[in-house]
């Protein structure tokens, strides 16, 4: 068995239906009944079951041909997308299916993904048609092999993309290292977003030299607040991603010493959230960075900002000291008062 899909709401329904499918080529709808599970297949003949996606009625699957996409309603197949002419071998890059809406389905397989529409056949058009007709409303072309793929924001896409490792034209050689396989790249996450690559970051996986495209997978889910969060599952490793927030800017800000900017963001951010952020660390840092410029001076005295944050951090930390001596005349306070 290759691939498994419960119908919508399985865990309150009665018929506890589910499509499964596999090596054998059967598409195979599972229903509970008064006797038992019945059995029913859907589809056979094309070639191994590589994906299923259920929602609503409608049940799209990926076989050796294209995908495919049946309607419970009216049982009958509803529409066929073509995998290409020049498409790989449908084993080696797996297939991703993903209902966008009741209506919308997203596929991404090897290296194009394809966004196609469900609508209402005319009334009339049907003369013994289905009731339902499938339009494809875009076609993207990406240069990476595509290992998962999930809706992002209204119109954009998180892509989980494999990047092939080079291959030697000569395949006939007798040259061991020639024929060693080459090492697999990095994997990355993108976001596309009307067909445009708006984002991209390298992921930190374990042995990612060793893996292909089917050793990934891209899980979409959200954290308490209502926030997409995706999951990145390898052999050796669970990443989670989620969006950057306002002290992640921070942190960039300061990791490129912008220290101005992270201070008056910092200062924002602390009005809004209380303490979420130490405005004073940044002040720190802003003042070893300045003393390294041989511009502490100067700045200082023109700065409130880094006054302020080196004043709470000398007070405090004298406050530190005091409580580790024991007695208050054993550190002597120092401060840094503003230039006029």
């Amino acid at each position: 068995m290759n691939a498994i899909a419960l119908e919508p709401g399985f865990a309150k329904k009665s018929t506890r239906a589910f499509v499964c499918g596999g090596m054998t080529g059967n598409l195979v709808l599972q229903e509970k009944g008064w006797l038992g599970y019945r059995e029913q297949v859907l589809h056979s003949g094309e070639g191994p079951i590589w994906a299923i996606e259920w929602r609503g009625d409608l049940i799209a699957w990926a076989n050796d041909a294209g995908v495919k996409i049946y309607d419970r309603v009216s049982a009958q197949r509803i529409g066929y997308i073509d995998r290409g002419a020049n498409a790989p071998r449908a084993e080696l890059f797996k297939c991703t299916l993903h209902w966008k809406d009741d209506r919308t389905l997203v596929i991404g397989w090897a290296d194009h993904i394809k966004i196609v529409r469900v609508r209402n056949r005319p009334k009339t058009q049907t003369g013994g048609l289905p009731p339902l007709s499938i339009e494809v409303l875009s076609v993207w072309e990406v240069d990476c092999m595509v290992s998962g793929l999930a809706p992002y924001h209204d119109t954009g896409y998180v892509v989980l993309a494999y990047i092939p490792p080079d291959t030697y034209t000569n395949e006939a050689t007798q040259d061991r290292a020639e024929q060693r396989r080459k090492a697999a790249n990095r994997p990355e996450l993108r976001i596309i977003d009307r067909g445009d690559e708006i984002a991209a970051d390298e992921l930190a996986v374990t042995s990612f030299e060793r893996y292909i495209c089917n050793d990934y997978s891209l899980i979409r889910s959200k954290r308490q607040d209502d926030v997409d969060v995706f999951l990145v599952l390898t052999p050796s490793d669970l990443i989670v991603v989620q969006p950057r927030d306002e002290a992640d800017h921070i942190d960039w800000l300061v990791e490129r010493e912008r220290y101005e900017e992270a201070l008056t963001a910092a200062e924002e951010l602390q009005e809004k959230h209380g303490g979420a952020f130490d405005v004073q660390a940044i002040g720190l840092k802003y003042m070893q960075h300045l003393v390294e410029q041989g511009g502490l001076r100067a700045r200082v005295c023109s700065d409130p900002q880094v006054t302020s944050s080196v004043q709470h951090h000398s007070r405090r930390r004298c406050l530190e000291r005091r409580r580790q001596a024991g007695r208050s005349g054993s550190i002597r306070s120092f401060s840094i008062t503003s230039c006029m």
